[in-house]
C-alpha cells in the first residue's frame, strides 16, 4: 500500500471521497447513482472511470473495499472511507487554494463538501475565489474603456465577447457574496 499526498490526488479522487464521505459505505454503481443525483452538475465520471478510481484509491489506503456475496448477481464490492482517506479529504477541503474564476466546477466541488470540514474553511476558500473574480472584473472593465470611440464590426464582436465575461462575472461575484452570507450562520455555529 503507497499513500500518495493529498497534492497528488486528482480532483476525480478527491471528489468520490466526498461522496463516500456523505454516502457511507457504498458500490461504484451507487456512487455513480448517487453523483449522477447530486453533484453530478458539477463533476460526473463515466462509471468505468470510478471503479478505476476506487480501485486506485483502495491501493492507496484510501477507502476500503470489502465483497458482498449476491445469491442473485455476481459479487459486488463495498467501498468506505478509511481515516486516511478522511483525513485527506478534510486536508484538501479545509486548503484555500488558487482557484481561477473560470474554474467555477473547482470551487463548487469543494462548496458542496465543505460540511465535512470547517465551514469557515469553506468560507475562506469563496473568499479568496471571489477575490479573484472581483479582480478579473476589474480587468475586464479596463478592457471595456480601450473600446470606447472604435466602430465597425469587428469592434463589436469583441466587444459582445467581453460583455458575455463581464456578466459571467459579475453573476459569479454575486453568488460568492450569497453563498459566503448563507453559510455564515454555519460557520458561526460550528464555532
Amino acid at each position: 500500500m503507497m499513500l500518495r499526498t493529498m497534492a497528488e490526488a486528482t480532483r476525480t479522487e478527491l471528489a468520490v471521497l466526498g461522496l463516500l464521505a456523505r454516502a457511507g459505505e457504498s458500490s461504484g454503481y451507487e456512487l455513480h447513482t448517487r453523483a449522477a443525483r447530486s453533484v453530478g452538475f458539477i463533476w460526473a465520471p463515466a462509471r468505468s472511470q470510478l471503479y478505476a478510481v476506487l480501485k486506485r484509491l483502495d491501493a492507496d489506503g484510501l477507502v476500503r473495499g470489502r465483497r458482498v456475496k449476491q445469491s442473485d448477481r455476481p459479487d459486488k464490492r463495498l467501498f468506505s472511507l478509511t481515516e486516511a482517506g478522511r483525513s485527506t479529504l478534510a486536508s484538501w477541503l479545509g486548503r484555500v487554494e488558487p482557484i481561477e474564476p473560470e474554474d467555477r466546477d473547482g470551487v463548487l466541488l469543494k462548496v458542496f463538501f465543505a460540511a465535512h470540514v470547517d465551514v469557515e474553511a469553506g468560507r475562506g476558500q469563496l473568499l479568496d475565489w471571489r477575490g479573484r473574480v472581483e479582480a478579473r472584473l476589474t480587468t475586464y472593465r479596463e478592457i471595456e474603456s480601450g473600446f470606447e470611440g472604435e466602430t465597425g464590426a469587428d469592434a463589436v464582436a469583441r466587444l459582445q465577447t467581453l460583455r458575455l465575461g463581464i456578466a459571467l462575472t459579475e453573476a459569479s461575484l454575486a453568488w460568492a457574496d450569497e453563498s459566503l452570507e448563507a453559510l455564515a450562520p454555519a460557520a458561526r455555529e460550528a464555532s
